[in-house]
């Protein structure tokens, strides 16, 4: 091995060794935290994210795909089969309304990411080295983005205080 990848694998052989040494710690000094930690890959930790994503930002999705599931159900399952699932007319108005709102939504939130210059599942987090220039990007972008959005006064209270990227610190 060359005298770089040499180094190079000595800096990874010393990373892993400190990153092990700082779990054994933590599971010493906080058990309770150590489990929290490690329940972060786990599937039920997925399906708990699942849960959380979906109240967020996609039941409407998932609720329209149910709504096809019911009208294909003989095609899954069979003709004799019942259907577990049952929408009224009312539920699927409902649903357009909510399908409609959350694309309105979705798409709103892209031209705003796109108007910052920020990735489209970006949450808000930046470097210290990029805070300042993403704070001036922000304060400049919600000033636009009230420009073209709200009507009055009492739309843009209402949008600032909705506005998802605040400075917390």
């Amino acid at each position: 091995m060359c005298p770089e990848k040499q180094k190079e694998a000595k800096r990874l052989r010393s990373a892993q060794s400190l990153y092990k040494l700082h779990e054994i710690e933590l599971r010493q000094r906080d058990e309770d935290l150590f489990r929290a930690l490690q329940y972060r890959g786990t599937l039920a930790c997925q399906i708990t994210g699942l849960a959380g994503s979906l109240f967020r930002d996609g039941e409407p999705i998932v609720t329209g795909l149910l709504m096809a599931v019911e009208k294909e159900w003989p095609k899954i399952a069979g003709a004799d089969a019942p259907c577990p699932l049952h929408f009224s007319a009312k539920d699927k108005d409902l649903h357009r309304a909510d399908e409609a709102k959350w694309i309105e939504g979705v798409e709103l939130m892209e031209t705003v990411l796109e108007d910052l210059g920020a990735p489209r599942s970006w949450d808000g987090w930046v470097s210290h080295a990029d805070y300042e220039t993403m704070r001036a990007r922000l304060d400049r972008g919600l000033e636009r983005f009230l420009a073209r959005e709200a009507r009055d006064d009492a739309e843009r209270a209402e949008w600032i205080r909705a506005w998802p990227f605040k400075d917390t610190w």
